[in-house]
């Protein structure tokens, strides 16, 4: 698939970046996020603030600097034709990737609550998207729109994360060594969920055990009822 990511902020980055120097959240996701759809082989398109010196193809990604493409964001689109386009936090970009590629999948990724100002034009502009993404259950909840509104995380579960975890990549987007970092938090998750895999295979050995012994008494009853019924009716 060919997929755009669109970043209106005005923070100067590419996909580079977070190995380079402490970077936001948001901006962080959107690199690692086109960062794995690389990896699983989709052309991928970061339009966004670059830094000076960024070439055009990095880490096998396409960077653009937005402000060729709202000099004539319809033609661009058009031109482009991508099967998918995501915007971060601007709706105001849905209506002119609808109308340059009507074809492409046209989703808000929504990183902020409906009350902040960026979000004014979303009511307005919602019926040329396809569908909103948001970061959690509890900021889609707060959203109420006409098309599909989905969360990527529950704050249920986002509150049950690794403490450890949290502050390994919190740790290493500040210090600039995110990627051994990363490889510390994977260690550990593949510790933990060695752990919870134990855990349900103690829980399984007495239940199995538990299931077969109620199959054989069935089978044992199944064999020997008959045969008392049998010899009261012969007496």
């Amino acid at each position: 698939m060919r997929i755009a990511i669109y970043n209106p902020a005005t923070m100067a980055f590419n996909v580079a970046t977070p190995e380079e120097h402490p970077l936001g959240g948001m901006a962080s996701c959107m690199c690692y996020l086109a960062r794995a759809l690389a990896g699983r082989g989709h052309q991928v398109t970061l339009i966004s603030m670059l830094p000076p010196g960024t070439p055009q193809m990095l880490m096998g990604i396409e960077h653009l600097s937005t402000a060729p493409v709202l000099a004539d964001a319809i033609n661009f689109f058009r031109a482009k034709d991508y099967d998918a386009v995501i915007a971060v936090n601007y709706p105001d970009i849905a209506s002119y990737v609808a109308m340059g590629s009507p074809k492409s999948f046209n989703v808000a990724w929504l990183h902020i609550y409906p009350d902040q100002p960026a979000l004014a034009p979303l009511n307005a502009t919602q019926g040329w998207l396809d569908a909103a993404v948001c970061v959690s259950a509890t900021l889609r909840d707060a959203f109420h729109l006409r098309i599909p509104v989905v969360a990527i995380d529950n704050a249920e579960s986002a509150h049950q994360r690794s403490a450890v975890l949290i502050h390994l990549v919190a740790n290493g987007e500040q210090s600039g060594a995110l990627a051994p970092m990363l490889e510390r938090a994977a260690a550990e998750l593949e510790r933990e969920a060695e752990r919870r895999l134990t855990w349900v295979a103690a829980l399984l050995q007495p239940a199995l055990i538990v299931l077969m012994g109620a199959i054989v008494l069935v089978l044992v009853l199944a064999v020997m009822l008959p045969i008392v019924t049998m010899n009261q009716l012969i007496r």
